[in-house]
């Protein structure tokens, strides 16, 4: 949908939706005058998702007012989100140093003091580079001492926030130097405190969207590539290593360029896939051989490079890696595989490679919402190894049968309740877990702080191990008290642990808890999605009796308690946090 459509879309769901409960508050404090954001902002949150996003206001000018008393400044709404944006020489009475020193002190203050006390999601705009009176004047010998102050706002700015949980940056100088003269509107400087053009408040929401947008959609896993007019210009078949385009000259730097962000990707945790109509030998030996690769063999988690339809393809790679096949992006450059895979695969999301090989870089840039994150997990930078660690075990299983496959493993399963620092990876398994999930209820960080707060409730994590390696943490338990039993308001795991008995240590150890408690009953509910069939029968399999069933499969079981439950004899139970 063009974003024409989106922005009346927008206008439409404000006059006809007053009274309709929000899906995402969010309030807005600026220095300068921001309204113009509001369209831009609530097309692009309809475009990825949301069906009645909230945006609201606060007065002009009322950053520290917003800051110390966000309900007063949002009209008594307390938001999912607050965005500040805000200029240094807005803040400041005057443009002497001293005064703007003042004014980033006043802002630090105000921010520090909103972080420690709102719950939500703060988004932190770092103010750009000061537009004074004696800008572009001669001044060869002297620097604007002002601009030394916005470096050092900015810096300690970042600083003292970056890493706080909840807040996370916009910067606005990067934003305004990317559009140059485009960004700046001066008449609407003098008449309305409006310094910016439409174009750069359409970037800046798109920008805001995203990190909106990453509170709680999940972000895609896997990056699969076609080879040959994609990674590397020409055929690898019919021009051999030496005659690819590939290097520091054009079009070849192109393809490098575009490597380097795929590369940035897969540091990232992001799973790198090759899909390719070829012969393996000669993929390969470019990845091996050719000086200009930036890419090597290593980071490939998953290739299948034979002479099959592509979509037959993607289903065996997402099989490999153990995720949907809804998690995968796919580029190509021939339009007649993007619409084959399309056609098959209609939840995979296909990007072609442009005719204009200086555009290729785009590509990503352009549809990077697709991997955002708000927090990149110790979990995350590992994926790729244990992926390397999972085809080892693979090999191990192949040879053995399955009993002497596990007794093998050594497996060491970690539960334990949540530190601080593993809030985040809670948050993300809580939010993409699709498969191996009872209920599939979703939490923001924001809820899960409050359901750990309530007296009752209790979150357990589960982190595994093997003599291969850590799989990290990839099971979450939530349990609430209800009068004398306990209920799994949350059941959970990555499916790469499937088959390995952890989901049976998991529910005994919250029922030896549930015990160690007072609690007679331990219940479980069962809500059927079009993805969690694997739970189907989880708790019947465990020993739960069913005790009601809707006309919808929603079915609710109970285990009475103690019970005899207990883990695989293989498996190693830890209830210390894992090192």
């Amino acid at each position: 949908m063009e974003l024409a459509d989106l922005k009346r879309k927008w206008r439409a769901l404000q006059k006809g939706g007053a009274g309709a409960t929000p899906d995402v508050s969010i309030g807005v404090a600026s220095s300068f005058t921001i309204d113009p954001l509001t369209p831009y902002l609530g097309a692009f949150l309809l475009s990825h998702g949301y069906a009645r996003p909230a945006i609201g206001l606060a007065d002009y000018n009322q950053i520290v007012q917003s800051c110390l008393s966000p309900g007063v400044a949002f009209g008594g709404v307390d938001p999912d989100v607050i965005i500040l944006a805000w200029r240094l020489e807005d803040i400041a009475p005057s443009h002497t140093p001293a005064a703007m020193h003042e004014a980033s002190e006043l802002i630090l203050s105000a921010v520090d003091a909103l972080q420690r006390s709102f719950s939500g999601t703060i988004i932190l705009c770092t103010p750009p580079r000061p537009a004074l009176p004696s800008t572009r004047l001669v001044r060869f010998s002297h620097p604007e001492v002002e601009v030394a102050l916005w470096h050092e706002a900015s810096s300690r700015l970042i600083e003292t926030f970056s890493g706080r949980d909840r807040m996370y940056f916009v910067d606005l100088e990067e934003l305004r130097a990317a559009l140059g003269p485009g960004a700046q509107d001066e008449r609407k400087q003098f008449l309305y405190r409006q310094p910016y053009t439409e174009d750069y408040y359409t970037e800046l929401a798109q920008l805001l969207a995203r990190i909106i947008r990453a509170r709680k959609f999940e972000a895609k896993k896997c990056l699969v590539l076609d080879c040959d007019n994609t990674l590397w210009g020409g055929v690898i078949g019919e021009d051999g290593v030496g005659g690819i385009q590939l290097g520091e000259d054009f079009p070849g730097s192109a393809f490098r360029r575009f490597q380097q962000q795929i590369k940035s990707l897969a540091d990232s945790g992001v799973f790198i896939a090759l899909n390719s109509k070829n012969n393996p030998e000669d993929v390969w030996e470019v990845f091996d051989s050719h000086d200009s690769m930036v890419l090597k063999r290593e980071d490939i988690s998953a290739a299948q490079i034979n002479w099959r339809p592509k979509s037959e393809n993607l289903k065996e790679i997402a099989a490999t890696l153990n995720i949907g096949v809804n998690s995968l992006v796919f580029v190509d450059d021939n339009p007649f595989e993007i619409s084959e895979v399309s056609t098959h695969l209609p939840d995979v999301q296909c990007l072609r490679v442009p005719e204009e090989l200086s555009e290729l870089p785009r590509v990503l840039r352009e549809n990077a919402h697709l991997f955002d994150r708000l927090v990149i997990t110790e979990d995350d930078l590992q994926r790729v190894a244990r992926m390397q660690g999972e085809m080892k075990r693979q090999s191990l299983s192949q040879q053995l049968t399955a009993e002497e496959f596990l007794a093998q493993l050594g497996l060491k399963v970690y539960i334990y309740e949540p530190i601080p620092s593993d809030l985040a990876r809670v948050t993300q398994l809580i939010n993409k877990t699709n498969q191996f999930n009872t209920r599939t209820n979703r939490f923001s960080r924001e809820e899960i702080d409050a359901f750990l707060a309530t007296p009752g409730n209790r979150l357990f994590c589960m982190s595994v191990a093997d003599k291969f390696g850590d799989y990290g943490l990839v099971g979450v338990a939530m349990l609430s008290r209800e009068g004398d039993a306990y209920e799994f308001v949350n059941l959970l795991m990555s499916c790469r642990v499937l088959g390995r008995g952890v989901e049976t240590t998991l529910i005994a150890h919250s029922a030896a808890v549930a015990t160690q408690d007072g609690a007679s009953k331990l219940r479980g509910v069962y809500s059927p999605t079009p993805k969690n069939a694997m739970v189907t029968d989880l708790y019947e399999r465990h020993g739960f009796a069913r005790a009601t069933a809707s006309p919808e499969g929603e079915t609710v079981w109970e285990m009475a308690l103690p019970s005899d439950l207990s883990p695989p004899p293989f498996v190693q139970l830890l209830t210390d946090h894992p090192a």
